[in-house]
């Protein structure tokens, strides 16, 4: 295939590619060395990206990554044919081959369907939470909480349950960051005593 025609099968912009070409270097890596509840921060960090580019490539890596997160927590598979199927899929994405590559995801998600009959939800949970988070950032703009959740078609709730997960742990965080600044201008004498 020429590169013109590869072009004309669907670009994406350099930093959707080169942040899927990381994600999935990080997730090959973790499947080797079997850290599969790794895979779920990778999800979340492509759902990030879904969310603020919406663009089908993100999502459907969002998908993969976070059903193979799922089946490989549950099941006891060979991973070498995950794996070949992800390095293919890097490769063809390196190369400019958004046909491959997008072929090589469409595989992996395939695998994962033939072990788990439960991908549609998986696929409706990632799509969910796209949409979430990007409903987050319209808010965060000074939108109303009514209409960002009729624009992006999900419900108040949906949004106040996640706007209010977030905020506790913004909170947790900057309370752990406060007694480490105690502890450090206390002289080590906060916690430790």
């Amino acid at each position: 295939m020429s590169s013109s025609s590869r072009k004309k099968a669907g670009q994406m912009s350099l930093v959707v590619k080169t942040d899927i070409i990381s994600t999935l270097k990080e997730v090959s890596s973790r499947i080797k060395q079997e850290k599969f509840s790794e895979l779920m921060e990778l999800s979340n960090h492509v759902i990030h990206n879904a969310s603020v580019f919406q663009d089908e490539d993100s999502i459907s890596v969002a998908v993969a990554v976070y059903a193979l997160y799922k089946t490989l927590s549950l099941y006891k598979l060979d991973h070498s044919r995950i794996l070949k199927l992800i390095e293919r899929g890097i490769t063809a994405l390196e190369k400019d081959d958004y046909i491959q590559f997008r072929n090589s995801i469409s595989s992996v998600i395939k695998v994962v369907d033939a072990v788990d009959k439960r991908l549609s939800r998986y696929v409706d949970e990632v799509v969910n939470k796209a949409r979430i988070k990007k409903a987050v950032k319209i808010y965060d703009h000074g939108i109303s909480l009514a209409r960002v959740a009729e624009l992006m078609e999900i419900s108040q709730w949906e949004l106040l349950n996640y706007l209010g997960n977030v905020k506790e742990r913004d909170e947790r965080f900057n309370k752990s960051r406060l007694d480490v600044a105690r502890d450090i201008f206390s002289g080590g004498e906060g916690k430790g005593k």
